[in-house]
């Protein structure tokens, strides 16, 4: 009996614990004293929650619903719009094109997205075959990816010095349009050959510095001459007109020590598209190319659209935070505008790009809220802006362009595109603009013949 006695005791001993254990919160907020220093605590993070949205449930909004509704998160499958801003600069060289003969360029800035000319040589193709001209434009002095670049046969020495982002200039030597710079000692060379099937060039532009007099040799396929290069303050150009067409094209230093920036090749009146890409970077760093640099350029190939493209080296996973690159690219905006004042300019989004949770790929949380900010970002500054990212389908876009899409439109590294997956980037982006070119003509019909 005392066995049983102890043994009934342990179990009521035991109830009365669970019991005190449940009233035990009830008690505590009963007695809860006032937290005097609410004032002056900082309110408490809430974790950030990113809400997925089915593929085919999303609401589709008037084209220019986000101009009004920027402060509104955007959905990850619903970016709600293509694109916006004012293109009647470009449009009015575009509309040119339909009645006379000029040349005008494009520059497009990019990290490797673009690299190789990927993209950009589709979208160049396109655009001269509606607005005429042929070549690639404006080509670096060396490039690390000139071996992998299929619309340019591009060779150099080992007697150049580059400077750029990452290896910054000495005194006295600024970077040009490019974000590069190259000093050549006497007998750098550098040679471009057209690809067989293209047209000939008819026209050359050689962009330098000087703090002396320097020679230079230049040698086509049936033109050979010598040069001065005059010395100069800061960024100038020599234009070399009137050439019998030519597919090759090469340059030598003779003497002195130039700073160049890079050769433009080009054939004929038409439309350009000019490869500036900077492989890991996020566009800020082009707040730091001199105006002079940028003016020398525009005024020489008389410039009408700056694209900047970038994103991929920016977005983060779960950073959310992307107030750093909104200060940098807002500077980068600005020193753009100031020095292409003749020039429309458009930011295009960042791509799609997925990560891997459970063996399986998905989009990024912070692409969505990244493509919000770049657009908030187009519309503070009063640029243009492309929405990527759901022009290539939205949520898990990426992941499609690379397990379905045939042929595979994506890398597996599930963030950067393909040969075929930056052709169809290109054919959207080209598709988008001349759209919005019927409407301008649309809106311009009683417009006469451009002056």
């Amino acid at each position: 009996m005392n066995k049983l006695g102890a043994v009934v005791k342990i179990l009521l001993l035991n109830v009365l614990l669970y019991s005190l254990i449940s009233l035990l919160p009830n008690l505590l907020e009963a007695t809860k004293l006032p937290d005097l220093l609410s004032d002056i605590k900082k309110p408490r993070k809430e974790n950030r929650q990113v809400s997925y949205v089915e593929e085919g449930d999303s609401i589709s909004l008037e084209s220019d619903s986000i101009i009004d509704n920027l402060n509104t998160p955007l959905n990850v499958d619903d970016t709600s719009l293509i694109g916006f801003g004012d293109f009647s600069k470009i449009f009015t060289s575009f509309l040119a094109h339909e009645y006379e003969t000029t040349a005008v360029h494009i520059a497009y800035f990019g990290d490797s997205m673009i690299e190789g000319d990927l993209l950009t040589a589709d979208l160049r193709n396109k655009l001269q075959s509606r607005f005429s001209g042929f070549g690639v434009g404006f080509m670096p002095i060396t490039s690390l990816s000139s071996t992998y670049r299929s619309t340019i046969q591009h060779t150099f020495n080992n007697k150049w010095t580059s400077y750029h982002f990452n290896k910054r200039p000495p005194k006295g030597v600024s970077l040009g349009v490019s974000g590069y710079s190259f000093k050549g000692k006497p007998l750098a060379t550098v040679k471009f050959i057209k690809n067989k099937k293209d047209k000939s060039y008819s026209r050359a532009h050689i962009f330098y510095s000087s703090i002396n007099n320097s020679n230079i040799k230049l040698e086509t396929d049936s033109n050979k001459l010598e040069i001065n290069l005059k010395e100069n303050n800061g960024s100038g150009y020599y234009l070399l007109n009137n050439l019998k067409p030519f597919g090759k094209f090469q340059l030598e230093i003779n003497s002195g020590d130039p700073i160049l920036y890079g050769i433009n090749l080009e054939g004929g009146n038409g439309v350009y598209v000019d490869n500036f890409s900077f492989r890991g970077h996020s566009g800020t760093m082009l707040a730091s190319i001199p105006k002079g640099n940028y003016k020398a350029y525009s005024e020489a190939l008389t410039c009408k659209l700056v694209i900047l493209h970038y994103g991929l080296n920016v977005v983060g996973h779960n950073v959310g935070d992307y107030s750093w690159y909104k200060r940098g690219i807002k500077k980068a905006i600005q020193q753009i505008k100031n020095s292409f004042p003749d020039a429309t300019i458009l930011l295009i989004s960042v791509s799609d790009k997925s990560y891997s949770i459970n063996k399986k790929f998905q989009t990024e949380p912070d692409i969505p809220i990244f493509v919000n900010l770049q657009a908030k970002i187009a519309k503070e500054e009063g640029v243009c802006f492309w929405n990527l990212y759901k022009s290539m389908g939205g949520y898990n876009s990426m992941k499609r362009w690379v397990e379905e899409e045939r042929p595979r439109l994506g890398n597996f590294d599930y963030t950067h595109l393909n040969h075929q997956g930056a052709k169809r980037a290109a054919d959207l982006l080209y598709q988008w603009l001349m759209e919005e070119f019927e409407l301008y003509k649309t809106k311009n019909r009683n417009a006469e013949k451009p002056i």
